[in-house]
């Protein structure tokens, strides 16, 4: 079995080196027959993970495993090192290995790609050099860019992002692209609950509270995953807004999900204030959206930078 390890003693090189404690320990809870190595990947508003490869004999694609909440919860002593690697093996054995991920790469085609590519909503200025390579377009400050989805499972979802060499190769036009995944994506579907109503359901946690002065309604994916592309379908706006006959802010609360306040309980500048502390104090920095609070109007039926 061969081991590669990551060498990066210019830049953060405890965090390389328990990366490596990690692939060691996975190389031994995997078995014989496998190589196991380590992968950098720039990610979503620049932020760099990293990730491990588990290579098949015979195979010519591998899944990846990316480590970095391990790497945390390991540095904050809540798991261990052997936690972390079998945890990483179960999330191989789950995706079906090389054998499986190579079959369903083998059946990409133009068809596949259009059938299964959703929309994704990124911060514009902040992946500016990613984009470059991505065909996408504008959203307010925001862009719009394509993930096609292979799989999903209890321990998340895994595709790839749409390249403009892939639309090339497959002949895919921009136009088809963008109508395939605007139609996937609203397919897949949205919700509206109140802020005590999401809580409850997605922490599972309730709590008895008296009416609170301004009313907050998350809006998402079903799913939970990429939750603010609903901010491409106005729909759910008109359908909040009419019903609580007021027009709306609209707080960019992540890349999973959107907070809508009616108009005229608090002022924009308060607001882009509150978004830009949980930005920096609550929210991942890759899953970071905007800084900017939007406002729906009842009138025009439209989101505009507030």
């Amino acid at each position: 079995m061969r081991y590669e390890r990551v060498n990066r003693t210019e830049e953060k090189p405890m965090r390389y080196e328990l990366a490596n404690r990690i692939a060691e320990a996975v190389k031994e809870e995997i078995g014989e027959g496998h190589r196991v190595s380590l992968k950098e990947t720039r990610r979503n508003n620049g932020v760099t993970s990293i990730e491990i490869e588990i290579h098949e004999p015979g195979e010519s694609v591998f899944p990846l495993v990316r480590i970095d909440s391990f790497m945390d919860g390991i540095a904050s002593g809540r798991i261990g090192v052997n936690d972390a690697a079998r945890k990483v093996a179960e999330i191989y054995k789950e995706s079906g290995g090389g054998r499986e991920l190579y079959d369903t790469v083998n059946g990409i085609d133009k068809r596949f790609i259009l059938g299964n590519v959703v929309c994704q909503l990124i911060n514009r200025e902040k992946n500016k050099e990613r984009l470059c390579d991505m065909p996408h377009r504008k959203f307010l400050d925001l862009a719009v860019v394509y993930r096609v989805i292979v799989g999903e499972s209890r321990t998340g979802m895994s595709g790839f992002m749409v390249k403009s060499v892939m639309c090339e190769a497959y002949g895919i036009s921009e136009e088809e692209l963008e109508y395939a995944a605007m139609r996937n994506t609203e397919q897949r579907g949205f919700e509206v609950r109140e802020m005590a109503s999401f809580i409850e359901v997605f922490l599972g946690v309730s709590e008895e509270k008296d009416e609170p002065e301004c009313p907050m309604y998350v809006l998402t994916s079903k799913c939970k995953i990429n939750g603010a592309t609903v901010m491409l379908y106005s729909g759910y706006f008109s359908g909040l807004a009419e019903g609580i006959g007021s027009d709306l802010y609209v707080l960019p609360s992540s890349i999973h999900e959107v907070i809508a306040v009616p108009v005229g309980k608090m002022e924009p500048r308060e607001l882009r204030a509150i978004v830009r502390k949980v930005n920096s104090s609550e929210v991942m920095a890759e899953e970071v959206l905007s800084e900017n609070v939007y406002r729906y109007s009842r009138k025009k039926r439209e989101l505009v930078i507030a």
